[in-house]
């Protein structure tokens, strides 16, 4: 009886130890996440501590027996399964539906601190770009200034220049460029604007626009918006880089632009220079005398003397000095000259010898007027200007 016992006592005890020495049976589980599109990481969850890996992708096609696998499925719904092992006879195994897509285009966006300023100006850019299903890695930004870049998410930049060069205004378009692990990209673009005072306005005046050569002209700088430098050109092949240049001598006759472009430190769009026309006529003719060039639609009196060789008519008859008196009018096409004659002194008298009769010709006083009216038109047409 004692043996009995003894023997089932054992025998209870060698299947205990057989029991307790076999390993928990293990089961399959996995997650996955979408890494960008068709590219996703799986994840082993399995319990019962397995010690093998069976990765099935799309019924067979692909297999992998890494634990958590890095895999591209193409795009569609795909089926995948895993099977575990804890290296005896025990397996499990699970399947599961994945929905593989094509990479999504990302968009692109950045905030700008602060937006506009004086230089220097720093300016602290802020990547805000987002993506559906693919994560963006990798950033280029373009700062418009034709020199500055980076390739950082979140850049710092100092804008020196007042003007761009690329654009002459103040306003520097930034562009940021994303790109995906899946190879989408997007652009985006936000201005940067640099303050600064109003850019200068070109005017001058001149002290005459017209007279006869030699022409002696000072021009004088009114230009606004304070400007630093100036830009004169004469016309005549000379120029000047004063604010307020010399006197300047027109030689030669003729009709000159004068040009004058103004500008500052800052000036990014110059406006149109500043313009005047000036006349220069032919000089006047030796023997003449000219009061100052007159404004236009003023009128000056030029006058010019002659005084006739006596001639005799009939008996002793002298012919008077005549003065021509001229008028001269400046308009914006030139001067024009209108001869008036003005007869000074016209006395006729005829000596008669004291034993000869007094006798009054019949044709001293008639042919005196004739032979004045003659000489007046001969010095018109001598003094007459075009």
């Amino acid at each position: 009886m004692k043996k009995i016992v003894l023997v089932l006592l054992l025998l209870i005890i060698g299947i205990v130890q057989i029991v307790g020495a076999s390993p928990a049976p293990v089961v399959a589980d996995f997650t996955y996440t979408t890494v960008c599109g068709y590219t996703f990481q799986f994840s082993d969850t399995s319990t019962g501590n397995p010690i093998t890996w069976y990765w099935s992708f799309m019924g067979g096609s692909q297999a992998s027996p890494d634990q958590n696998p890095y895999v591209s499925i193409n795009q569609g719904t795909q089926t995948v399964s895993l099977t575990v092992g804890n290296g005896t006879q025990y397996t499990s195994t699970i399947s599961k539906t994945v929905v593989s897509t094509p990479p999504s285009v990302p968009t692109a966006s950045f905030t700008t601190t602060p937006s506009s300023g004086t230089v220097p100006l720093t300016v602290q850019f802020t990547d805000t770009s987002s993506s559906l299903n693919c994560p963006i890695n990798r950033w280029s930004w373009s700062f418009g200034d034709g020199s500055g870049s980076s390739i950082n998410q979140k850049p710092t930049y100092t804008f020196t220049k007042t003007c761009n060069p690329n654009t002459g205004n103040r306003t520097f378009p930034v562009t940021l460029i994303v790109y995906t692990g899946g190879g989408t990209q997007a652009t985006t673009t936000n201005n940067v604007i640099i303050t600064a005072p109003p850019d200068p306005v070109s005017s001058f005046t001149a002290n005459q626009t017209s007279g006869p050569a030699p022409l002696t002209v000072q021009f004088t700088d009114t230009s606004k918006n304070n400007p630093t430098t100036w830009g004169w050109n004469f016309g005549d092949g000379t120029g000047s880089n004063l604010q307020n240049p010399p006197t300047h001598a027109y030689t030669i006759s003729g009709v000159y632009t004068v040009t004058m472009q103004a500008s500052s430190s800052t000036t990014c769009n110059p406006t149109n220079p500043a313009t005047s026309t000036i006349t220069v006529l032919s000089p006047l003719a030796p023997g003449t005398t000219t009061s100052p060039t007159p404004s236009l639609n003023q009128t000056a009196t030029i006058t010019t003397s002659t005084t006739l060789p006596p001639t005799t008519v009939t008996e002793q008859t002298t012919l008077p000095s005549v003065t021509m008196a001229q008028t001269v009018t400046a308009t914006p096409s030139g001067f024009y000259y209108t001869p008036k004659p003005t007869v000074t002194t016209m006395k006729v008298f005829t000596s008669i010898p004291t034993s000869t009769p007094t006798q009054k010709s019949p044709f001293g006083i008639e042919f005196s007027i004739l032979a004045i009216s003659a000489a007046i038109l001969i010095v018109r047409s001598q003094y007459r200007k075009p």
